[in-house]
């Protein structure tokens, strides 16, 4: 939510979703990371920056989604902190006015704490990715809040109106759900796969189909419905 004033004499607006037009950085290149990424795109922004200390996942955003950034002029970058200066990129690509959007999918204190230095004035900052309890109280610098008037929220849970916009989004072909899933199996693999999720070792969706039987998981890249025909077809 974004309060927003074309000019000093006119009214202040709330301005729902991520700023069109604008610069939106989403930390962590994982699971949920990408699905901000691919989201992030439906909304129009110049510029978005993906940032992790994992190489494969910063490789794997650029896989996924650089062509169809391109495609609908919006500057895709994947930036790795541990070998460049986040704050001094974002910096260079806004003009030093700081981006529009920050998401945290990472739970992290050091990436929410540093987060904060990334946003612009009248920045939304978004603490998606949850701390564990106890651990989770961080740093705030109310300077930021106060003087920039920056807005920090969170997101956590969804609603049938939520689930209406993401069906909508797909219908449209504003995101593409291909691109989340990289575990395939049958109903004999669902322990398993809640095994991978609470070990944290799995990176994407798993799809479970109950009605077929195959020996093994199948990892995949993306999962199309013409791999899906394909797939239940034999």
């Amino acid at each position: 939510m974004h309060v927003v004033q074309g000019y000093p004499l006119a009214p202040r607006e709330a301005v729902k979703g991520l700023k069109r037009g604008g610069v939106t950085v989403i930390i962590g290149a994982g699971a949920m990371g990408r699905m901000h990424v691919d989201v992030a795109m439906a909304a129009g922004p110049r510029a978005i920056v993906s940032a992790d200390l994992v190489p494969e996942r910063l490789e794997l955003v650029e896989k996924l989604f650089a062509k169809r950034a391109a495609d609908r002029g919006i500057e895709l970058h994947a930036i790795d902190p541990s070998e460049k200066d986040l704050a001094s990129f974002v910096g260079a690509l806004t003009d030093s006015r700081g981006a529009d959007d920050v998401i945290v999918a990472v739970g992290s204190r050091p990436a929410i704490e540093s987060a904060q230095t990334l946003c612009g004035r009248g920045a939304v900052l978004n603490l998606f990715g949850g701390l564990k309890k106890g651990e989770d109280r961080v740093e705030l610098d109310s300077g930021i809040v106060h003087y920039k008037e920056i807005n920090v929220t969170g997101s956590s849970g969804g609603s049938p109106w939520d689930i209406q916009q993401t069906l909508k989004l797909m219908a449209d072909g504003d995101v593409e759900t291909s691109a989340h899933i990289t575990r395939i199996g049958d109903l004999e693999h669902a322990a398993e796969f809640l095994s991978l999720i609470k070990a944290r070792a799995l990176d994407g969706k798993a799809v479970v189909y109950p009605h077929r039987r195959t020996d093994k998981i199948l990892s995949v890249d993306r999962w199309t419905a013409e791999d899906e025909r394909e797939y239940l077809g034999n």
